[in-house]
C-alpha cells in the first residue's frame, strides 16, 4: 500500500478534481512545491486500487528530488524508483524516455513537466487526476495548460487560475464546430473548411474579442480537440485576423451567427449548426 512517511494514507473519497497546480517549486520554503504536489496526489489515489504515476524528465531530476520525496514516501521506496519504472507497482515512474502507459486509471503527478509531457498524459485514458508541479511560474506551457482546464490551484503560494472569457455565442460557435469536425482527420480538408467558416463569421459579426487562450481551451476541455489539433486552427485564426487570404474562405455566415445568437437566448449549450 502506498504510504506517507510510516503513516498509512487515509484515502478521499469524494471525486478529485481533474486538474490541479502547485506553486513553482524554484520558490523554495518548508514544505515544499514538490512536497505539496505529491501529498495531494497521493490524496487521491484510489483505495481499491492504489496506484500514482509520476512523469519526470530522467534519472537527473528525479535524484534531485529524491530527498524531499523522502520527507513523503518511504526513503527506501523512493530510492528503487528508477530502477523499477517498467514494472508494476503502487508508484510508476514515467521518464520522457519511457513510453507511457494507454491506460492508467489514477492520479499522475507532472515534476517539472514540458508541453510535451504535458500532451502525453493527456491522451493516456483513464487518467483520474493530473497534478502538476512546475519547475518556474512563468513557464508559458504551463500557463497555457492551467488555463485550458481551469487547473485547481493547491498550497499556499498559489492563487486560482482565472480562465479568459468568452461571449455566449462564441462558446456555443466553437462547441457547434467541435461537434462537426472528426479530429482523426486532422486539421485537413473539410475540418479545415469547418473552421474556417466559423472563425471568418465570429471575426465579422462578434463584438467581444476572441480572446486566443480562450477559444483554444474551448476546443481542447469542451470539444476534445487535441492540442496540437487546437494550435492549427488558432494559427488560422491570427491568419484571418490579419486578412490572410485562405483556401476554402467563403466569407461569413450572417444565417449562422444568428442561428447561434438564437441558440444563446434560448439558454442552450452545444447546438449544431445548420447546413
Amino acid at each position: 500500500m502506498l504510504s506517507s512517511g510510516s503513516c498509512a494514507l487515509r484515502f478521499g473519497m469524494s471525486t478529485p478534481p481533474k486538474h490541479l497546480i502547485s506553486g513553482p517549486d524554484s520558490a523554495g520554503g518548508s514544505p515544499s512545491q514538490l512536497e505539496l504536489g505529491l501529498r495531494e496526489a497521493l490524496r487521491l489515489v484510489d483505495q481499491v486500487n492504489p496506484r500514482l504515476m509520476v512523469t519526470i524528465s530522467g534519472r537527473a531530476v528525479l535524484d534531485n528530488v529524491t530527498d524531499r520525496l523522502g520527507k513523503v514516501l518511504p526513503p527506501k521506496a523512493v530510492k528503487s524508483l528508477w530502477e523499477t519504472r517498467d514494472k508494476d507497482g503502487p508508484i510508476k515512474v514515467v521518464a520522457d524516455s519511457d513510453q507511457p502507459p494507454f491506460v492508467w486509471p489514477g492520479p499522475v503527478l507532472l515534476i517539472y513537466p514540458t508541453a510535451k509531457a504535458l500532451s502525453r498524459v493527456g491522451q493516456i485514458s483513464q487518467v483520474t487526476a493530473e497534478v502538476v508541479v512546475p519547475w518556474e511560474g512563468t513557464n508559458k506551457d504551463i500557463a497555457t495548460w492551467a488555463s485550458t482546464w481551469t487547473a485547481i490551484p493547491i498550497g499556499a503560494a498559489t492563487q486560482r487560475q482565472s480562465a479568459a472569457s468568452l461571449s455566449r455565442v462564441a462558446e456555443i460557435a466553437l462547441r457547434s464546430l467541435a461537434s462537426l469536425v472528426n479530429v482523426g482527420n486532422g486539421m485537413y480538408g473539410r475540418e479545415r473548411d469547418d473552421t474556417i467558416r466559423v472563425f471568418e463569421t465570429l471575426l465579422a459579426f462578434e463584438k467581444q474579442p476572441l480572446d486566443r487562450t480562450a477559444v483554444r481551451a474551448c476546443l481542447v476541455r469542451d470539444g476534445k480537440w487535441p492540442g496540437v489539433m487546437a494550435d492549427a486552427a488558432i494559427e488560422i485564426l491570427n491568419d484571418l485576423a490579419r486578412g490572410k487570404a485562405l483556401r476554402g474562405r467563403k466569407g461569413p455566415n450572417r444565417d449562422n451567427y444568428d442561428y447561434w445568437c438564437k441558440k444563446a437566448s434560448e439558454g442552450e449549450s452545444s447546438p449544431s449548426t445548420p447546413a
